[in-house]
């Protein structure tokens, strides 16, 4: 966008005119007038807006749409202005802090939630890819959810949003896939989180990936959210499914998948879960009563709340947080071992939902 080439500026530029200097007022064509309209509808629906005369803030909500730093608690959530259009975390599952390989329901890569019933979830060996279900007993199955927390939800209700997904089966999978949201008006927590908002059923093509899609308006009174990947059925032994890449976003047109480097994902994937596998102790303190060997051990960023802490021992006697845990905060956590100094080899860190 430039302005136009007419005769009617002055040194390049709109003017009044000044009648005394000879310089007459510039008089705006219809080519620049469409130009600026044509500008601004582009960006509007670029951000999945469909423009409307009747309303005057619709470049705002593209701006907004396309940025999300809105979506974001600028006082408690430590990445609130990076930008993302992705509400998910981890959307494409690069970061596994607890793990590779997992045989029961609950997390695998970070921030998902995979349920399995007679099969195994890996972390593909394939780097393009993610995570990989395989099934090992006849009518097994496997699920894969991530939840929103209210934080988040809360600024979201009432707004269209787009569920997408990257998917992939082979040929022994049969039988359709199913994308589906499910809310709750009272809790964030994954047992609570199950009302049905809305759900699409396809059918995948054997041995090939595909990309779907769901657009759904968040209820008004969502407190918790949660995005799913779904097997319809039961499936047989050596049936796979693999989730490649997920995308939450602001909207009803789904768009490019948004990449993000691991070291970004991995920092908003240690606001709920974090493990540490570095030395920590406990240094002598002179104190006139109580332990005398303390230490604080500070997380990479704050947590989403004061999260549980189980630390990996490397010698004893150690006691981690005592006090009731007084000590402990969203950004560290505080050990101590009595009189005598002492180590733990690593930690991890929970405050998922």
């Amino acid at each position: 966008m430039n302005y136009p080439e007419t005769h009617g500026l002055y040194q390049g530029r709109f003017t009044d005119g000044n009648p005394v200097a000879g310089i007459p007022a510039s008089v705006a064509s219809a080519k620049h007038m469409n130009m600026i309209y044509d500008e601004l509808i582009t960006l509007i629906e670029g951000a999945g807006v469909t423009p409307d005369e009747t309303k005057q803030n619709q470049v705002l909500e593209a701006i907004n749409t396309l940025r999300k730093d809105e979506l974001y608690d600028k006082a408690t959530d430590y990445l609130a202005t990076q930008g993302r259009k992705n509400i998910l975390i981890n959307g494409k599952p690069q970061v596994w802090q607890n793990g590779e390989s997992f045989t029961a329901t609950g997390y695998t890569a970070d921030q998902w939630y995979t349920v399995l019933s007679g099969a195994t979830c890996i972390k593909d060996p394939d780097p393009r890819k993610g995570m990989l279900v395989t099934v090992n007993s006849a009518d097994g199955y496997g699920q894969f959810h991530q939840l929103i927390e209210s934080l988040e939800v809360k600024k979201l209700q009432g707004r269209t949003l787009t569920f997408s997904v990257e998917y992939a089966v082979n040929a022994t999978f049969s039988g359709e896939l199913r994308l589906e949201v499910f809310y709750s008006n009272s809790s964030d927590l994954e047992t609570e989180v199950k009302a049905s908002v809305a759900a699409k059923h396809f059918t995948p093509t054997p041995s090939a990936s595909g990309i779907e899609s769901l657009t759904f308006d968040v209820p008004n009174d969502a407190v918790g959210l949660r995005v799913a990947l779904l097997t319809v059925t039961g499936q047989s032994v050596g049936s796979e499914m693999a989730l490649y890449d997920a995308q939450l976003e602001l909207g009803n047109l789904p768009t490019p998948f948004e990449y993000s480097p691991y070291v970004d994902e991995l920092r908003r994937c240690c606001r709920y879960f974090y493990e540490s596998e570095s030395l920590h102790c406990t240094h002598h303190y002179k104190r006139e009563i109580g332990p005398s060997c303390n230490a604080d051990v500070y997380f990479p960023v704050p947590m989403r709340i004061r999260p549980s802490i189980i630390p990996i021992f490397l010698d004893d006697p150690f006691r981690v947080a005592v006090w009731g845990g007084i000590h402990d905060t969203l950004y560290k956590f505080h050990m101590n071992s009595g009189d005598y100094t002492s180590y733990i080899k690593g930690y991890t860190a929970d405050a998922r939902l």
